[in-house]
């Protein structure tokens, strides 16, 4: 723990009767008990709470036996051990609430995907993706019957840049970028994308380095095997 409820009122009401060497001591001890959340082992009590002179060391045995009790070597506090038990119950529901959230947003992202591809392709006026239903064009390496340039492909474009910006996982805009760059024609890589937008998929960039390089792929590329099973 990073911090410890310190109740004043509590404390003041358990320790009116420590001098100030044993207030020292025992928060000394109660800081330690909270960072490392476990008790302290009672052969290292000494050393934590910094009791080097006689004085000081009558303080901490005064302090473990008002406050601590001593199971198997381990000196506990039962208040400490209630804001730990508390401590721990908050985290794991907040771990599992912080999972659920992630989980919804994954799912709401992966729809509003589909329908955003969904509806770029009628604009464009294409209900499969070319390379599922054309044959391949061999003086372009793609294949034919791919969208044609004009406002209505921007539009194609744009849906389909903002909904692979949108995945957690899909290296953002930059990635795109980079795809379009280094692979043409633009057309094959948008159809691409859109071939792995529309499912969800456990690694969105390396299925669509798959499907493009699929489309180029010759009978006796050595690489092949290496494609079976992602796409």
């Amino acid at each position: 723990m990073k911090y410890f409820p310190f109740w004043i009122s509590d404390y003041l009401g358990a320790t009116g009767t420590l001098s100030p060497a044993e207030h020292g001591i025992y928060l000394l001890l109660l800081t330690h008990y909270f960072r490392h959340e476990n008790g302290i082992e009672r052969e290292f009590a000494g050393i934590i709470s910094r009791a080097r002179t006689r004085t000081e060391k009558a303080a901490l045995k005064r302090v473990l036996a008002m406050f601590f009790t001593l199971e198997n070597g381990v000196c506990r506090n039962a208040r400490a051990e209630d804001e730990l038990a508390k401590y721990r119950q908050k985290s794991a529901k907040n771990t599992a609430n912080a999972q659920k959230r992630w989980q919804k947003d994954k799912d709401a992202i992966a729809s509003a995907n589909a329908h955003a591809i969904a509806g770029a392709l009628v604009d464009t006026g294409h209900h499969a993706t070319p390379m599922q239903s054309q044959s391949s064009d061999r003086s372009s390496g793609y294949c034919a019957g791919a969208p044609a340039a004009g406002a209505a492909q921007l539009r194609d474009k744009g849906a389909i840049f903002t909904a692979w910006k949108a995945l957690p996982d899909g290296g953002g805009g930059g990635f795109v970028n980079n795809l379009l760059r280094e692979h043409k024609p633009e057309a094959r890589v948008l159809e691409a994308l859109a071939k792995t937008l529309a499912e969800p998929r456990n690694d969105p960039k390396a299925y669509v380095l798959a499907v493009l390089r699929q489309s180029w792929r010759r009978p006796d590329d050595p690489l092949a095997e290496y494609l079976v099973g992602v796409i």
